[in-house]
């Protein structure tokens, strides 16, 4: 038989009180050594008793000593020892003796008095120390388990968070209610949509269930019967257990590893909350602990747990500049987690004032009395000083009662140094504003009394308690890409500034363009003040689509300078709505805003150009002249396709009929067929326009302008008031001389797009010829096979403009080209290709009206040519590739032959200013040959003889020889039938060879096929792209994603080619979306013309489908998993499906992602089609 006995032991020559378990044997006999083993011992504090102790405090490691019995038995007085390393004893210099020996009572061994030896020896100091590292190994296995990592996004600006795909870490504190505690700003107070991770890899949905309002914590919920293969387990909570020097460990997703265990060391309990700077999200008005962990991104959220496996704070941030981590107490923690779980309101009170902790040598020096330090000591040991007031939120209910400096004695009659305490009095006292729905009479709101120390006088303050809750916004309006919502606490706290107002979260695209920055206060619109967000709901629902309206604002940083900005109404395609947050159902939903459906009409106004002197100078005759010619175009862009992604942009254009409203502008301004534009003239009147025909290879748009909106008098409302006659827009004159060639002298003309000033510069040609442009990232239109392109010396490269002679007469063009960032000229000579295309569109636009379909009328001007892009070879690098010394001597002397004919064609009055202007150029102008620089990729076709391949001389076509990319090869056409082919002859390899090639027809057509699916935007790979690569990839080609979406979480990739969804082949959007909207797609999937019409009440109503749970939808089974309460329908985040995307980029590397898509996703990515059709 054997048995134990329990030994207190006190050592005589150490500090320290040592708890042992001694192990016996029952069956010792006299004289005898016997082995005990020590089962644990703990250092005990001076002073304490047993009972005090927590047990979870009183068993921390093992030994094994060698234990002398001698004496015990016969009845001697014989000392029995113990010789045993104790590591606090060993280290103290009163250790007993060279082996730290000490010596203690130990009572109730055959009931005797008796003494032990203790004494150090290292080999077992190792078993101590390895003993704690299994308990450690023990506590976190069994704590791992109930860490989840966290995957989130972000899905829209809101308050102090940004859209985004991001990591953290969760721990789950509920099982039975699938509850997951971790920060604040993962759960965030904007739209959310997440997935939590198990240790196991099983992944399910998250949802918020609540945040805390300012302190850094929030709850997530999950579905933990969606948890098949792993035993739940929650962390218990112990926020009385955090102390200084207390051993944590930190189990997390640390820097984006899926977990990491890192250790540290409390060092103390009352840090004041980190900054993290102004604008951003930050912890106030409590205290946090820090630590030496060390943590860093992805480990937010993290428990942060004892030896015991309980949670003692919650990790919360850590500092870039030293090894120190912040973590949360958990007090107020537990609190919210109870009521949660109870389903009961979590009250929040606040008096909109920020505290701190004013150290008591402050204090002492402010005056305060030494009999408060000393009774605020002794009630609060452990902390350095009292609270006081930092600042008072302006407009809050203790502005103008508390005051920056005061020190809080007491609310009502207890005595207050803590946060702890504070928070309990304002939660409590404010739990009637949450019976009430955040709305109480004046005569019933809750107060409470302060006293407090102000000017070394105690002074009582009755001030009301507000509600958290209340003063945190819980809705948005979005209106054409912008979003608004009231000023949070948050935000009125970092910048000093009233809670409320009408706070500018994303600027966007309508708000953005107009040049209102985030984090504005927008005070009024078209006149009219909108103190709150529902004024401002009120005053944009009556205003029109594409009204312009003055908006009044003021920056956060900067609130004492007021701002204008004139805005574009955008609620047709930015659809106008408003999002609500709707906790229980784990989305924020919306609820579209009605405007007005009534027509943007002219109006009548006045206008004229700035008067210059005609008199003055040939400068100034130039600029009267031009000016009436020129104007300023604008394109709005509602997203990004063909790799071009900017929102607006503008540049001078060029008036080439002003009877039918034609200007010719660059693709800088507009870059891509997807835009409203409006043109504007002597920075005076705005008229609306469209896209007439944009050249599909070089560097030209036409578009057209709505004339009503130039007069001065509208139609139908004739004035006698206004006698002003319409503005004197000119149509541009063009100059009859031939082209131009190195060494004429030219004047540009030019308006600043702000000002419209017009500017005037004297210059030469410098160089005229081929201007290839260089492969863009991303992929971009580029232009092509352009070989007269125009240089200057030394010209004014800040707007386009027009090239002019001495009269006036325009020449050419000088316009911006988006591939390289520079500009370059485009001749208007007789038969030049704008010409063509001028003189084509006159007839097809002067028989239609502005607003008339693009399908009816005479046909748009086609671009005729061989599917090639070409460059040059000059002649003696050609003659090296085996060109003969008779196609150098034809193709000179058919140059010099064209160049002489354009003499010839000159008026006989104008001939001696052409041969003046030429600088007497007899000869070509260039030494080079054609040449194929690159073939159209396509998919699946192998080389082929019989067609161009890159490095082929272009020698001769149609049997004229190659002089020009122009004529055989690429041409200007009306006839839209089937093209003749084109006979070549060219020089591959050193040899002649014949081909007979097709010519192939391209469009000027404005036209947009685009898909918006999971916030990527997938369109057909644009022209441009099959001369970037050798062979192009077969599928839908990724043009875009946004922040915070989906497709940004789960990895796909722009710029790669979708040829694969679910072993379905994708060879076109069809088939996309049949793939995942389902056969009948078209029944979900709205069809919007962004450029017209935009958002429809039909389409409001299909896209609706998508995410309603009762209508059916191709993402998966509504009719299980958790509900809301609230109404009874599942939770959204909850019904999801998994899509497998085989990718494959330019370069031909393919990759497998898995982009996961729920109802929640669907609510703010829903799926779109964009088409338009010129």
């Amino acid at each position: 038989m054997s048995w134990s006995r329990s030994v207190s032991c006190q050592s005589r020559t150490g500090p320290n009180l040592t708890r042992l378990l001694l192990v016996l044997s029952n069956n010792a006999s006299p004289s005898t050594a016997h082995r005990i083993k020590i089962v644990s011992f703990v250092p005990v504090p001076a002073g304490s008793h047993r009972s005090g102790i927590p047990r979870s405090r009183r068993y921390s490691s093992s030994a094994v000593v060698d234990f002398n019995s001698t004496g015990l038995a016969s009845g001697r007085r014989d000392t029995p020892t113990l010789r045993i390393f104790n590591p606090l004893m060993a280290e103290s210099p009163r250790a007993g003796g060279p082996e730290g020996v000490a010596t203690a009572h130990v009572p109730g061994i055959e009931g005797r008095p008796a003494s032990i030896a203790i004494g150090a020896r290292k080999t077992i100091m190792k078993e101590s120390v390895d003993d704690e590292s299994y308990r450690w190994k023990q506590t976190l296995e069994s704590v791992i388990d109930s860490v989840v990592s966290i995957r989130f996004i972000v899905t829209r600006n809101f308050d102090t968070w940004q859209v985004g795909s991001y990591t953290a870490t969760g721990f789950i504190v509920d099982v039975e209610n699938g509850i997951i505690l971790t920060n604040k700003h993962v759960v965030t107070d904007a739209p959310f949509v997440g997935k939590v991770s198990f240790r196991n890899s099983e992944e399910v949905a998250a949802w918020p269930a609540w945040r805390d309002p300012v302190h850094d914590f929030g709850f997530l919920r999950f579905d933990k019967s969606k948890v098949k293969f792993m035993k739940l387990s929650a962390i218990p909570l112990d926020p009385d257990a955090a102390r200084v020097g207390l051993s944590v460990r930190v189990p997390g997703s640390d820097a984006g590893e899926k977990l990491a265990v890192l250790s540290g060391i409390i060092a103390r309990i009352d840090r004041p909350a980190a900054n993290y700077g102004t604008g951003t999200y930050c912890d106030f008005n409590t205290f946090y602990i820090q630590a030496s962990a060390n943590t860093s991104g992805g480990s937010s959220g993290s428990p942060v747990v004892d030896i015991d496996g309980k949670a003692v704070a919650l990790n919360a941030g850590g500092s870039t500049h030293a090894a120190s981590s912040f973590f949360l107490p958990l007090h107020r923690v537990a609190r919210a987690l109870d009521l949660l779980i109870a389903n009961k309101p979590i009250p929040r009170g606040t008096l909109q004032v920020e505290f701190i902790q004013k150290q008591y040598d402050e204090a002492r020096r402010l005056g305060l009395p030494v009999e408060f330090e000393t009774r605020f000591r002794s009630k609060s040991p452990d902390l350095g000083g009292l609270l006081a007031i930092k600042n008072t939120i302006p407009g809050g209910p203790a502005d103008g009662l508390l005051f920056t400096g005061d020190l809080i004695i007491k609310i009502g009659d207890k005595l207050v140094n803590h946060f702890v305490e504070l928070a309990e009095v304002l939660d409590d006292a404010s739990a009637i504003w949450d019976d009430h729905n955040y709305s109480l009479p004046e005569s019933q709101k809750p107060k409470i009394t302060l006293t407090v120390f102000r000017d070394k006088q105690f002074i009582e303050v009755d001030v009301v308690v507000d509600s958290l809750h209340r003063i945190t916004p819980d809705r948005y309006v979005e209106i054409g890409g912008s979003i608004v919502h009231p000023l949070s606490y948050q935000l009125a706290r970092s910048y000093h500034h009233p809670v409320g107002g009408v706070f500018v979260a994303d600027a966007g695209h309508m708000l953005g363009v107009a040049g209102v920055a985030a984090y504005s206060i927008v005070t009024s619109v078209a006149h009219k003040k909108v103190p709150t967000i529902d004024d401002f709901i009120n005053v944009m629902k009556d205003l029109p689509a594409g009204k312009r309206v003055p908006v009044r604002y003021y920056s956060l940083a900067k609130k004492n300078v007021d701002i204008v900005k004139i805005a574009v109404v955008e609620n047709k395609w930015g659809r106008f709505r408003m999002a609500v947050r709707d906790d229980p159902a784990g989305i924020w939903a919306y609820s579209d805003l009605r405007t007005t459906t009534l027509p943007l009409l002219p109006a009548p106004r006045t206008a004229s150009y700035v008067h210059i002197n005609p008199n003055k100078n040939k400068h100034s005759r130039i600029a009267n002249a031009v000016m009436p010619s020129l104007c300023v175009v604008e394109s709005h862009a509602p997203f990004g396709i063909d790799g071009h992604n900017a929102k607006w942009s503008d540049g001078v254009g060029l008036v080439v009929d002003h009877q039918i409203g034609l200007v010719m502008v660059d693709r800088s301004t507009v870059p891509t067929s997807l835009g409203r534009l409006f043109v504007t003239f002597a920075n005076n009147l705005v008229a609306p326009a469209k896209i007439a025909w944009m050249h599909p290879m070089h560097n030209v748009v036409f578009v057209r302008y709505d004339k009503s909106f130039l007069s001065a008098q509208a139609e139908g409302e004739r004035r006698p008031s206004l006698p002003q006659p319409p503005l004197p827009v000119k149509t541009l004159e063009f100059s009859p001389l031939p082209a131009m060639t190195s060494g004429d002298e030219i004047h540009l003309v030019t308006i600043n797009v702000i000002t419209h000033i017009p500017r005037v510069q004297t210059t030469h040609v410098k160089a005229k010829g081929y201007f290839m442009f260089g492969d863009s990232t991303p992929p971009k239109t580029r232009t092509m096979n352009w070989d007269d392109a125009i240089t200057l010396q030394k010209p004014m490269c800040e707007e386009a403009g027009v090239l002019v002679d001495e009269t006036g007469r325009a020449r050419g063009a000088w316009l911006a080209t988006p591939d390289s960032s520079s500009y370059l000229g485009m001749g208007f000579e007789p038969g030049s290709e704008i010409r063509q295309i001028l003189d084509a569109l006159r007839v097809r636009e002067g028989a239609r009206s502005f607003n008339q379909p693009a399908n009816e009328g005479p046909p748009l001007p086609m671009l005729r040519c061989v599917d090639v892009e070409l460059t040059e070879t000059y002649f003696w690098k050609a003659r090296e590739l085996g060109l003969s010394e008779r196609w150098i001597h034809k193709i000179t002397m058919a140059r010099a032959e064209e160049l002489g004919s354009d003499l010839q064609d000159t008026p006989a009055d104008l001939q001696p200013l052409a041969e003046t202007e030429i600088g007497g150029v007899v000869g070509g102008d260039r030494y080079t040959v054609i040449t194929v620089r690159r073939v159209p990729a396509i998919a699946g076709i192998q080389d082929d003889d019989t067609k161009l391949k890159e490095g082929d001389l272009i020698l001769a076509a149609d049997g004229t020889p190659a002089t020009s990319m122009r004529g055989p090869l690429m041409d200007i056409v009306t006839d839209t039938n089937e093209p003749n082919p084109v006979e070549l002859t060219i020089l591959r390899e050193g040899e002649e060879m014949q081909l007979t090639l097709p010519s192939i027809l391209l469009s000027g057509a404005p036209a947009v096929d685009a898909v918006q699916w999971g916030g990527a935007i997938f369109q057909m790979p644009h022209r441009s792209l099959f001369f970037h690569v050798k062979r192009i990839p077969r599928g839908c080609y990724i043009s875009l994603l946004y922040s915070g979406s989906p497709a940004q979480r789960d990895h796909l990739s722009a710029c790669w080619f979708v040829v694969e969804v679910d072993g379905h082949k994708i060879t076109n959007l069809d088939d996309f979306l049949t793939v995942v909207e389902g056969a009948d797609w078209q029944t979900r999937v709205p069809l919007v013309n962004p450029i017209t019409e935009g958002w429809q009440e039909q389409d409001l109503a299909t896209v609706s489908k998508q995410i309603c749970a009762t209508t059916g939808n191709t993402i998966g089974d509504t009719t299980t998993g958790p509900r809301n309460a609230k109404d009874g329908q599942v939770i959204k985040s909850t019904v999801s499906r998994s899509f497998r995307f085989r990718l494959v980029s330019l370069e031909q590397v393919h990759k497998v992602v898995t982009i996961d898509m729920d109802l929640a996703s669907k609510n703010y990515w829903p799926t779109w089609r964009c088409v338009v059709n010129g």
